[in-house]
């Protein structure tokens, strides 16, 4: 296991066989597996509508969560770093607060 968030009905886990597996925390039973990176899964975060995930395969992506008729496939973003990216560009791009990628990559601030 590589990155392991929870909530109070929920346990979503990620390692180095490329998946991301949902878990109800009451009942243990596997919700979701997600498969879409082409390495280990190094972190994840979620909210109540989307699941982000960071792969060594170099991509970020955003899956959506289960539903009755859509099984919870990836989502239509990831991203795939390229030189010159930035976490600045990557935040507008996605349209998401630059502490929240620091935090879900658990970027260390060098200048310390």
């Amino acid at each position: 296991v590589t990155d392991l968030q929870f909530d109070a009905t929920r346990v979503v886990s990620s390692g180095g066989d490329s998946l991301i597996v949902v878990t109800d925390i009451t009942t243990g039973e596997q919700i979701q597996s997600l498969r879409g990176h082409d390495g280990p899964v190094l972190a994840l975060q979620f909210d109540t509508a989307k699941i982000l995930s960071a792969g060594t395969d170099n991509t970020l992506r955003q899956w959506t969560w289960a539903s009755d008729t859509d099984g919870g496939k990836s989502a239509d973003k990831y991203h795939v770093y390229d030189a010159g990216d930035t976490l600045v560009s990557i935040s507008r791009q996605y349209d998401c607060a630059l502490p929240d990628l620091i935090r879900w990559n658990a970027i260390e601030d060098v200048r310390k």
